[in-house]
């Protein structure tokens, strides 16, 4: 186990092959695919911080670290990322993602606004399972995260950027050790308590058949207000019957009297690295052909770079109230490291000066954990997900969504 730092600053752990096995063998028993990586993404990151710690805290009689809640904890999982720990008096909350872009934190509502969940410190985490390792990149206190992070509503995440973190730990343990007295968390208000009528009904209408007829991609956390949510959380046996239904409920098919949501997937993944040989998949037009020279000035001159690659896909999303339509673009600009810059953007089709309201903009990795969100709102020219960097050969997926109609992108770097 690396116990030392591959930079000055940054915590570097090697992942235990024993850990490796163990978790994913655990993560088999969640419901769907996106929940078992979750999992198992969570399971490497807390067992193996918790490895190192105790190793460390044998050397230098630190005291012990354990899970905050290990009755429940793995639970959340089904339906959140993240995984509190308790040191002493300190409770650390673990931020796990297999994102290559750490330009940012995006840190669950849940782990901030509930009061009884709320952290003293939270830790961000890059893992690489098929490499083996866990970058600890950096941390912040609950209160710089209320005082400074930016809201999203769409997932209901904080997020803070990078820059705005201390990528030093051990800053974190002197402070600790010097300062026990230091303010750590936000004030927060009380979640309003929930009758008993009120509880069941919230656990009905959150029970698996009925999120899943909804919508595939609508996670339970975002079906009703945060105050709901989060008041049903709060409460230990109403948590463990809503989490324990997930645990017991496969992923389950339509039934034939419940209407499915229409998808269109991409049958093959687009290689974005043939693009930059000229290489490219049908249906992805250069700009000029699209938008014509005309249009093309006026609406893009705002995003204009020097360099990279550009291409667009006029993407069909029918409903059952009208046809619509969005173009998809994809810009590509590489890195001198040998990483590329992705950028992705939805705009209107070609004569629109808008797209239509509400339509939902989302990244995925391939395993279908959500990495971005964005939606569109009444009269905007173009949405965008932020700028992110990856390695080639990297997998990740963009959908869109308008009225329970959902088109999928597949791209590999």
């Amino acid at each position: 186990m690396l116990s030392g730092f591959e930079t000055p600053i940054q915590l570097w752990l090697e992942i235990p092959a024993t850990v490796q096995s163990t978790a994913w063998q655990q993560s088999q028993a969640f419901s769907t695919a996106a929940s078992r990586w979750n999992a198992y993404l969570n399971q490497l990151c807390v067992e193996t911080f918790l490895h190192w710690w105790r190793d460390t805290a044998q050397s230098q009689s630190c005291e012990a670290a354990q899970i905050a809640d290990p009755s429940t904890s793995p639970e959340l999982w089904e339906v959140m990322n993240g995984v509190a720990l308790t040191l002493d008096h300190t409770r650390l909350v673990l931020i796990p993602s297999e994102a290559i872009d750490t330009s940012e934190l995006r840190t669950p509502q849940e782990w901030v606004d509930i009061p009884s969940w709320a952290g003293d410190y939270y830790l961000a985490a890059q893992v690489n399972p098929d490499e083996g390792w866990i970058r600890f990149w950096g941390y912040t206190s609950h209160h710089q995260i209320k005082a400074n992070a930016h809201y999203e509503a769409g997932d209901r995440t904080y997020t803070l950027p990078s820059d705005a973190l201390i990528a030093d730990l051990n800053v974190l343990w002197v402070i600790r050790q010097l300062n026990a007295q230091e303010v750590t968390r936000g004030v927060l208000p009380p979640l309003p308590e929930l009758t008993i009528e009120q509880a069941e009904l919230l656990l009905e209408q959150l029970s698996p058949k009925i999120s899943q007829e909804m919508s595939m991609l609508q996670s339970p956390r975002l079906m009703v207000s945060f105050e709901q949510w989060g008041s049903l959380l709060q409460n230990v046996e109403w948590r463990s019957r809503l989490l324990s239904h997930y645990r017991s409920t496969p992923a389950m098919a339509p039934q034939a009297d419940t209407p499915a949501l229409a998808t269109v997937n991409t049958s093959t993944p687009v290689r974005l690295s043939q693009w930059f040989q000229n290489v490219f998949e049908a249906g992805w037009e250069s700009l000029e052909s699209l938008f014509g020279e005309a249009n093309l000035a006026y609406s893009f001159r705002r995003t204009e770079t020097a360099e990279g690659i550009r291409r667009v896909k006029l993407v069909s999303l029918e409903t059952t109230f009208q046809p619509q339509s969005a173009v998809l673009m994809i810009s590509l600009t590489p890195e001198i490291d040998g990483r590329v810059e992705v950028q992705v953007q939805l705009r209107p089709t070609p004569g629109d000066v808008y797209l239509p309201a509400d339509v939902s903009l989302r990244l995925l990795s391939v395993a279908s954990q959500p990495l971005q969100f964005t939606r569109s709102r009444q009269q905007d020219n173009y949405i965008q997900l932020k700028r992110f960097r990856c390695l080639p050969g990297w997998e990740f997926i963009v959908q869109i969504e308008l009225n329970g109609t959902i088109v999928t992108e597949h791209f590999i770097s």
